[in-house]
């Protein structure tokens, strides 16, 4: 309830009275005026005004609260609220990023609690139904990944609004997001999404045919470990160990490179406090193989320190100065091979963590180990996207069927 400052009678032309008062605004600060009409300017008709006064103050209190702030300033606050929660940097970066386009969309200046559920419907209706560019490969220019990933961040930005008193309710919570169907796409991936021994081995001459050995050691160390390609540059030869009681090697895992944008080199590259999952805090076991390339890196030296490091294993070792392996430009390199040698698959980095599984399942090692050895929590995830029929699967299958 706010405080009423010292309430005025005034004559209308009428013969009625206007009854007004002023009050602070608790959330701007500033002054403002409500009135009513009484019809006597007696103790019960002011008494009776006062209480409507009183009303009214509070309404327009409530309404200011929850309908200045714009899409701008409440991004903003969400924003710093975001970083204040020291949340791992890609998630910052992604909330930034998605919020900004959405607010580029609508313009910075909208009022935020106008946004209704309505409105948001067709927002999202348009981006479904943006077609790409004539000269893409794609049809449409969002996927329904890409559309759903939106939808959660202004989702979240609003949320922030609602717990924090800058907008009354979450317009996004109601919006029903329609999505294309992709299942031919889905099963497009699956097919591709792994290596063949052959494709494995064409990568790693292209690599010795360019002399990077740097990019062929990060290459069988991913297709052998499963690893995730910012879990791999971020590893340190002190993440490297050999058990005293089974005699093996292990790799910790225990964070991802970060790349930060707009910041002097020294400071560019960080270490993450964690994995990207808790399950992906881990201890990988390693083959022979891959404990020859580990000494073989062992006494690199960054350049430019990660997290105050220099100590890095994996080391673009390319022109004068050695940095740590960019994973956009490691998918550039494979992006190159795979059109030079006619390789049928959208080349990424992932594609080794993906065959790493693949080839594992194919070995019948259980489900579980191979969960903890990649740092997956959910089954389900790995049987619904990496458990292929093999050719030698189907080979099994067919003698006994007797096909």
């Amino acid at each position: 309830m706010v405080k009423l400052l010292n309430p005025w009678v005034e004559p209308s032309k009428n013969g009625k009275f206007r009854y007004r008062a002023k009050f602070k605004n608790p959330l701007t600060l500033k002054y403002q005026t409500v009135n009513v009409t009484i019809p006597k300017n007696t103790p019960q008709a002011r008494r009776k005004g006062l209480a409507e006064l009183q009303k009214k103050a509070d309404k327009k209190a409530q309404e200011n609260k929850y309908s200045k702030i714009t899409l701008g300033a409440l991004r903003d606050k969400y924003l710093k609220w975001l970083d204040g929660r020291q949340v791992p940097y890609n998630t910052y970066q992604r909330n930034k990023f998605q919020t900004g386009l959405f607010i580029n969309d609508l313009g910075e200046d909208v009022i935020a609690s106008k946004i209704t559920t309505i409105m948001l419907n067709r927002y999202f209706n348009e981006m479904l139904n943006k077609k790409a560019p004539k000269k893409s490969k794609k049809k449409f220019y969002y996927s329904n990944e890409s559309i759903i990933g939106r939808r959660a961040c202004i989702k979240n930005m609003y949320q922030f609004g609602v717990n924090f008193g800058f907008v009354k309710e979450n317009p996004v919570l109601q919006v029903a997001v329609s999505t294309r169907n992709e299942n031919y796409k889905k099963a497009n991936r699956l097919k591709y999404k792994f290596l063949t021994d052959e494709e494995y081995h064409i990568l790693i001459k292209a690599c010795e045919k360019k002399k990077r050995y740097d990019l062929r050691d990060l290459i069988i160390w991913l297709y052998n470990t499963g690893m995730r390609i910012n879990e791999a540059v971020a590893l340190r030869p002190s993440d490297v160990y050999q058990d005293k009681n089974d005699g093996y090697w292990y790799c910790k895992v225990t964070g991802s490179l970060i790349r930060k944008k707009n910041v002097p080199l020294n400071k560019r590259f960080e270490k993450s406090d964690s994995a990207k999952t808790f399950a992906g805090n881990r201890d990988v076991l390693l083959s022979k193989g891959l404990v020859r390339i580990y000494k073989r890196h062992k006494d690199n030296l960054c350049d430019y320190p990660v997290s105050g490091s220099r100590a890095i294993l994996f080391l673009n070792e390319f022109g004068d100065t050695k940095t740590t392996i960019d994973a956009s430009t490691f998918d550039q390199f494979l992006q190159r091979c795979e059109e030079k040698y006619h390789i049928k698959k959208h080349l990424t980095s992932h594609i080794f963590r993906h065959s790493h599984i693949s080839n594992l399942l194919s070995e019948d090692v259980d489900l579980k180990t191979v969960m903890v050895r990649v740092g997956h929590v959910d089954a389900s995830m790995i049987l619904d996207i990496y458990a292929h029929v093999t050719k030698e699967q189907r080979d099994n299958l067919a003698k006994v069927i007797g096909a």
